[in-house]
């Protein structure tokens, strides 16, 4: 339990327990187990009751629940001395799952909420004490767990009321762990974010500051051998940095403080060129080379990220922000979203990776090139339980990059590896069909198309074929944007002759022009008799304009000679498509123009009294 003022001494120890920890002498078992996420190795005082614990299930919101003070109970308490009054919830879940726990309200700041795997046992887990706190347990269950609501002992008995609510989802996918870059890094766990150089070929990573204070601020190792190059200091300030891009230009690089709040130009030796900022505590930088462009992400709550227009470093400009990160893999910090570290740039993807350290995810969004991303998915960095800066090699992998990452695991004595994940953004498809399908009607074919994802999309190009002919392409359908969430498409090919089988195939086209064609999702289908016509009649052709070929319908109503021919402006005939008896019936025709002029050209259907004109446009 703790008062009011309490609350905020802690905050400011937890401070000081980093700089204080190497001279202090203090006996690494009393450290927290993972530092910031509220789990402690203090051992409880009294017991904790769980025979009357409210059983509820998940999800689910308590509400209008109530917090006074017991008689002749055994006090509790997680990590803190003062005893006080608790109110228990019992979770059974029956599968593993991530649970996300938050205090949507509560009337005065006299409670603390904690998250226990097991009744009466350390560690525990501290969710938060303020309207809106919130935390996600990852990867519990299947089993009975416990939360208990704590009230301090500062606030006077009586009643304070508190809504919670217990969300869980199926847990995020493990990202695909390649392994170590090598087991003798030296101290590189001290390090925040880092970045890869196309320049040299080497990793570029920042030291963060804090426990040793003689650490050189950059150091710059050889990824593929795992060899520490050099390293060297700043000597314009001596403030903990966090995160640091190289710009590819000339090898210069960006590095960003996280107390002194300001991004550096430096060169490769670490001298200043120019330095700017806006205030917030930045987490992580990242260059887009193509663009001219530097990211930047924020360690504050909430996260933020920026955009700076760095075409000229000398005059750098916000594009745009401060915008807050719209974490998918959930985590906070003491109960704030409080969760940005490493930061990356794909221009392979035209994605950025963000490190959630709270998290222990790396998380991808799609660049839409206008200050705004689009979720691409997340993965957790299992083993890592607190990452902390990355790197990205880009393509390292065919078309898939490497992501090096750094962590707080061994916190706070090491050992102090670099542990290799492929990227969840390259690893994704432009486009994700999930279905593709053709179905004959009368007198054309239906064809549909769901996809689960798309991105960087432009149109679809549809293809078509009979049996043993080439593809030709019959129709662009635009794309409905980017995003995770399923599409549907559908597309009318009038162009076909009844009772004849088409093959169809479908291929996304990406803004840069590259096509991509799903060559595993073919489909067949036959258009089916059109109902009998009555009536002679002859319909436009589609396309039109066409090149150099488009389709030509027409009816027989009745049975007999049927003549259908082309000409051009003047008059002279350039084709004849059909001539002959033929049965009542719908018909069409495909006019290939390949070897004409562009111009106006005449159809003429002459049949039994019957005669019609339409006029056609080739277009080359």
């Amino acid at each position: 339990m703790r008062t009011p003022m309490m609350r905020w001494i802690f905050v400011f120890t937890v401070m000081l327990f980093t700089s204080a920890l190497t001279y202090a002498g203090i006996d690494a078992t009393t450290a927290p187990l993972k530092p910031g996420q509220g789990e402690f190795e203090t051992p409880l005082l009294g017991n904790l009751d769980c025979t009357n614990a409210i059983a509820i299930s998940c999800p689910e919101t308590v509400s209008g629940q109530t917090i006074e003070y017991p008689n002749n109970v055994s006090y509790w308490s997680c990590g803190f001395t003062d005893p006080g009054g608790e109110i228990i919830y019992e979770l059974t879940l029956e599968t593993v799952m991530d649970l996300t726990i938050t205090i949507l309200e509560q009337n005065e700041g006299c409670i603390d909420v904690y998250f226990l795997e097991q009744c009466d046992e350390q560690p525990c887990t501290w969710i938060g004490s303020e309207t809106g706190d919130a935390r996600m347990i990852h990867d519990i269950g299947p089993g009975t767990f416990y939360v208990v609501v704590d009230r301090w002992i500062g606030c006077s008995p009586g009643s304070y009321d508190f809504e919670l609510q217990f969300d869980c989802n199926p847990p995020p996918p493990s990202c695909n762990y390649i392994g170590r870059s090598t087991e003798n890094l030296g101290r590189l766990n001290w390090y925040a974010d880092g970045e890869w150089s196309s320049v040299d070929g080497l990793i570029y990573q920042v030291f963060r500051g804090g426990f040793l204070p003689a650490a050189p601020d950059v150091v710059v190792f050889n990824p593929t051998t795992g060899d520490v190059v050099r390293s060297f200091q700043l000597s314009f300030t001596t403030a903990a940095q966090r995160g640091i891009a190289v710009d590819a230009r000339n090898g210069n690089l960006w590095i960003a403080g996280w107390i002194n709040r300001m991004i550096y130009y430096v060169d490769d030796a670490g001298s200043l060129i120019h330095s700017f900022g806006h205030g917030p505590l930045y987490a992580g930088l990242a260059y887009d080379p193509d663009n001219q462009r530097l990211w930047a992400v924020t360690n504050n709550a909430p996260d933020k990220y920026f955009v700076y227009d760095v075409s000229n470093p000398l005059e750098p400009t916000l594009l745009w922000g401060p915008t807050p990160v719209p974490w998918q893999c959930g985590g906070t910090f003491f109960g704030t979203n409080f969760n940005g570290a490493g930061l990356e740039y794909s221009p392979f993807s035209n994605s950025v990776i963000f490190i959630n350290q709270d998290g222990a995810a790396q998380e991808c969004f799609h660049d839409n090139g206008d200050g705004t991303l689009t979720p691409m998915g997340c993965c957790q960095l299992s083993p890592l339980q607190w990452p902390w800066g990355c790197a990205l090699i880009d393509g390292a992998f065919g078309d898939r990059g490497a992501l090096f990452v750094t962590s707080l695991d061994e916190w706070p004595f090491g050992p102090w590896l670099v542990d290799v994940f492929e990227t969840v953004c390259d690893a994704m498809l432009p486009v994700e069909l999930s279905s593709f399908t053709a179905t004959g009607r009368n007198g054309y074919i239906d064809l549909a198309w769901t996809t689960a994802s798309e991105l960087n999309t432009a149109h679809f190009n549809v293809y078509r074929r009979q049996t043993t002919s080439t593809w030709r392409e019959i129709a662009q359908i635009p794309s409905q944007g980017n995003g995770t969430f399923m599409r549907d498409y559908t597309y009318k090919d009038e162009g076909v002759r009844v009772n004849q089988e088409y093959e169809y195939l479908l291929a996304d086209v990406d803004l840069s022009g590259l096509e991509t064609r799903a060559d595993n999702m073919i489909c067949r289908a036959t258009a089916l008799p059109e109902a009998q016509p009555t009536d002679f009649a002859l319909y436009q052709n589609y396309p039109n304009p066409f090149n150099p070929e488009t389709t030509i319908r027409y009816d027989v109503g009745k049975a007999g000679h049927v003549q259908l021919q082309v000409f051009d402006i003047t008059g002279r005939l350039v084709s004849t498509l059909e001539s002959g008896y033929a049965a009542a019936g719908s018909y069409s025709v495909v006019f290939d123009g390949s070897e004409l002029p562009s111009g106006i050209y005449l159809v003429v259907l002459d049949a039994e009294r019957f005669r019609a004109v339409t006029k056609i446009v080739l277009a080359k």
